[in-house]
């Protein structure tokens, strides 16, 4: 303690000898004070010339600079004889660097908050004790107390400026608060201590000086007025709050839709007051809806039609009374002033809109014939009153407007005729137009008004265009404007008018024809492509350049939209299918593809792709493989092709019929009649496959435009009659139901290549009615592999199928496929269409057509068809002779070439002779 004393005294000692010799120095300049300054030992010693210095010049920054660093390493010396408890010269070191000038403040912050701690005799506590302290307090202001203290104290911390911000969050939500209730000193107080907070974000600090500009307004902001109105629970402290909200913010909407749904709430209570008879109640509601000026001008109606019956002590009348008394008054204007009433009181009631505009039709006839008996007057008075109806029909409004300008003037109607002459004597197009419109309104059953208007129209665009395009805006606004408002308007013309307008309003010219296609081929994107090529379309209707491009911009965007829709994109697949049915001029085949697309893509379901799907070029084409492609061709070509189950075989595998078409007339194809000529339904299939294809694709089959005919002719294929009999020759006995049965009709063998029957061993071929009886040739008398004709005529399933489907439709040709022969066997006898279409499939095909006329054998399909239904028929023998067994793939190319177009051949005979 005494070694301390002796220090001080030493130090004070050098102190006064220090300034006794610099009191009674020589003056020094400001290198030798600034000199004298640096080479001091004891920081407090310098601090003290270089306070000297500073008073002595001023202007010299090495003073300043001095003052700062000297401070710095004083009140680092000075803290640790503080943290040592050596509290007075910890205290008298603190207030030198305090007395000095030109310290940096947060030098000053520093101390002065060390100072406080050593003038109550206690050391600077630790970081973690500061943030500790400010953790345990309840209030934020007091939180933020202590995190200051501690980032004066400790600046690099994180905790701090983390503790800092969440504290100042709190207080500000809290200071908002008091804000929001009208406490303003508080709330400003609460700003001014965050605002004076170090470490405060930047965003915190920007919001917070604009809210605080309103605290010392005495202002709340609009979103605390908004809170305060969400508080209160009656519409009519809605109403009042929003108004005094829209007052102060007459441009934030909020209050405004506040001030209509509490209005319309409050009506609806003061309805149901003003019906249970508590008028005054109701009146002083309906008056405060009535002040705010803000409110839908029909609210502002009803309100007051319902105010005039409170004030007047009636309840408000129900819909069927006001119709009631309308239905008592003769004269018009006085139903539409009941009818008036109605409309507003019960806005949801059409009766009240239908019977108002009839009355002021009624109204107008009357008002028209005192118009025309000169009595000015009084046609004026009820032109003004229809004019007020609401809900007027818009022609009715432009008829009365145009018959009270002439009764204005004291002038009579004019006579269509009239109108039409004064046209025709017009020189200029604008004129013309005008009186026209005129007529269009007054005569509106006279078409003459409406040719001429448009022939006016055409004339007057041209003549506008021009001036726009000389920057005459002004006059091609004036007439654009002038055929705009005609009601008659061709839609291209209206759109064209509206485009010229928007370019004219903007004074600039319309851009050229080449130009837009320029901007159309600059543009990356199909959409926007096609928005600046509608532009040019409506601009340039008869250009096929923009037709061509618009089109090729379509379909870019369709292929886009595809990939979108199929990787379940489906909103974006959705906008970009309605923008393409949304732009004109787009092919209607483009169209109808979007529209389908546009339908799945709602569904939530991908596209299939038509591709390809039969492959014919197989030896054994299984019933099995058969029915998996008709499964996917009908899912591809949902609306070109449809299925049906006809029948179902001995051994119950179904007999499918498959149409191909859209058209009225209908036309038969069937095949595989006989097990081993199943090539046949190869033949079929891929018939079926290809024409589908080319339909969807637009494309033309081999010279037939398939969708022409498909559109009007359907065709109906039946590929396979005996799939039983099919599948054993391909596959064998165990194929059947009963192997050891067919085992037994095939004579012990398991090779049925040259079978023929159905698995009964009943030949279809010969199950037919006509000239049953007479088929003998090659009849076995009993089930075999072929030949045999059954006991009856029609006792097999496969064979009754196809009969009852046949007589089921009005099939105008019908074509059965066998094989083998390269051959075509009819009857010419029947009809006169068979001859022509034979020898025209015989060009096609190369086959010889056989003439069957006379024989007296029967039991095909053919036979009974031709003779039976007197329409076209033939049996095709397809592939050069095969002796008893499958034809053989390797025919398969000559087979498939020579009958391809075979179906579109015998549809378009129909379509066009049939």
């Amino acid at each position: 303690m005494k070694r301390k004393i002796l220090i001080i005294i030493f130090g004070l000692l050098s102190l006064i000898i220090l300034n006794t010799k610099h009191s009674h120095a020589t003056s020094y300049s400001a290198d030798e004070l600034y000199n004298l300054a640096r080479n001091q030992d004891h920081s407090s010693s310098a601090l003290e010339l270089y306070i000297k210095g500073y008073n002595q010049f001023s202007a010299d920054k090495r003073f300043v600079e001095g003052i700062n660093s000297s401070s710095e390493s004083l009140l680092r010396w000075a803290r640790d004889q503080h943290q040592n408890e050596d509290y007075l010269t910890a205290i008298d070191r603190y207030k030198l660097i305090l007395s000095a000038p030109k310290v940096d403040d947060l030098l000053v912050r520093k101390t002065e908050i060390k100072l406080s701690y050593a003038e109550n005799g206690n050391r600077i506590p630790s970081i973690n004790t500061l943030i500790n302290m400010a953790s345990q307090e309840a209030h934020s202001s007091n939180r933020i107390s202590i995190y200051t203290k501690a980032y004066y104290l400790y600046n690099n911390d994180k905790r701090i400026s983390d503790g800092l911000n969440k504290s100042a969050n709190s207080l500000i939500e809290w200071a908002f608060g008091e804000h929001a209730k009208g406490n303003f000193e508080t709330a400003l107080s609460r700003y001014e201590l965050i605002l004076s907070t170090p470490l405060i974000e930047a965003s915190t600090q920007d919001s917070l000086i604009e809210i605080r500009r309103y605290a010392i307004n005495n202002q709340l902001t609009a979103d605390m007025i908004v809170s305060r109105i969400k508080k209160h629970s009656t519409s009519s402290e809605k109403i009042n709050e929003a108004l005094k909200g829209h007052k102060q913010y007459p441009n934030d909407n909020r209050f405004i839709e506040v001030i209509d749904s509490s209005s319309r709430s409050l009506l609806k209570w003061a309805t149901g007051k003003h019906q249970e008879q508590e008028y005054d109640i109701a009146q002083d509601r309906y008056e405060l809806i009535l002040s705010a000026s803000q409110i839908d001008k029909s609210l502002v109606k009803e309100t007051e039609i319902k105010l005039a019956y409170a004030k007047s002590q009636r309840r408000i009348p129900t819909s069927s009374t006001l119709m009631n008394q309308a239905s008592l008054e003769s004269h018009s204007s006085k139903k539409i002033e009941i009818f008036t009433e109605g409309y507003y009181l019960f806005p949801n009631d059409p009766r009240f809109k239908t019977e108002l505009n009839n009355s002021a039709e009624n109204l107008l006839v009357w008002a028209t014939n005192q118009h025309q008996a000169n009595k000015f007057d009084v046609a004026v008075d009820r032109y003004d009153l229809i004019l007020s109806v609401p809900s007027l029909k818009y022609p009715i409004r432009k008829e009365v407007q145009i018959k009270n300008q002439y009764a204005n003037v004291r002038e009579r109607i004019p006579s269509a005729i009239n109108l039409l002459s004064l046209a025709s004597n017009e020189p200029h197009s604008s004129s013309r137009i005008k009186i026209l419109n005129k007529g269009l309104y007054l005569y509106p059953e006279d078409h003459r008004f409406i040719v001429n208007i448009n022939n006016s129209v055409e004339s007057l665009l041209r003549w506008a265009t021009d001036q726009h395009q000389t920057n005459d805006f002004d006059t091609a606004i004036d007439r654009y404007n002038l055929i705009s408002e005609i009601s008659v308007l061709d839609d291209l013309i209206s759109k064209q008018v509206e485009l010229k307008l928007s370019y004219a309003n903007k004074q600039i010219k319309l851009p050229s024809e080449n130009d837009i296609l320029r901007r159309g081929r600059n543009e990356n994107h199909s959409s926007k492509k096609i928005e600046i090529l509608t532009e040019g379309y409506y601009l340039y209707p008869n250009s096929s350049r923009i037709y061509e491009e618009l089109n090729q911009s379509a379909d870019s965007l369709l292929n886009w939209a595809i990939t979108q829709h199929q990787n379940r994109n489906f909103k974006t697949a959705i906008d970009r299918y309605e923008l393409i049915l949304e732009t004109p001029q787009i092919k209607a085949s483009t169209k109808d593809r979007v529209r389908n697309y546009l339908n799945l893509a709602k569904e939530k379901k991908t596209i299939i792709i038509p591709t390809s799907v039969v492959n014919g070029r197989v030896q054994n084409y299984s019933y099995r493989q058969m029915q998996q492609d008709i499964e996917k061709l009908e899912k591809m070509y949902p609306d070109l092709i449809q299925t049906k189950i006809i029948g179902t075989s001995v051994d119950r595998r179904n007999i499918y019929a498959i149409k191909l078409g859209n058209g009225k007339k209908e036309v038969f194809f069937n095949a595989s009649f006989h097990a081993r000529e199943h090539m046949t339904t190869n033949v079929l299939m891929k018939m079926i496959d290809d024409y589908a294809l080319s339909y969807v694709n637009q494309s033309n089959y081999h010279g037939y435009n398939t969708k022409r005919i498909l559109d009007e002719v359907s065709i109906w294929f039946v590929p396979m009659v005996n799939p039983d009999g099919v599948m054993l020759v391909q596959e064998g006995a165990n194929s059947a139901r009963n192997p050891s049965r067919v085992i037994s009709i095939n004579g012990g063998s398991r090779n049925f290549d040259s079978w023929k029957a159905n698995i009964r061993g009943i030949d279809l071929n010969r199950q037919f009615p006509y000239k049953w009886s007479n088929v003998r040739s090659n009849d076995p008398g009993r089930p075999a592999f072929g030949y045999h004709k059954g006991v009856a005529p029609l006792t097999e399933p496969e064979a009754r199928a196809v009969y009852n489907f046949t007589n089921r439709h009005n099939f105008k040709a019908a074509l059965a496929y066998h094989s083998s022969g390269e051959v075509i066997f009819t009857r010419y006898g029947y009809d006169n269409h068979t001859r022509p279409a034979t020898l025209g499939v015989s060009r096609i095909t190369g086959y010889e057509p056989i003439n069957l006329q006379h024989s007296q054998s029967g039991g095909g399909f053919t036979d009974w068809f031709v003779s039976n239904k007197r329409q076209i028929g033939m049996t095709m023998e397809i592939s050069p002779y095969v002796p008893n067994r499958p034809v053989p793939l390797a025919n398969w190319n000559k087979i498939w070439d020579e009958n391809k177009t075979v179906g579109l051949y015998i549809a378009n005979y129909v379509r066009n002779n049939r």
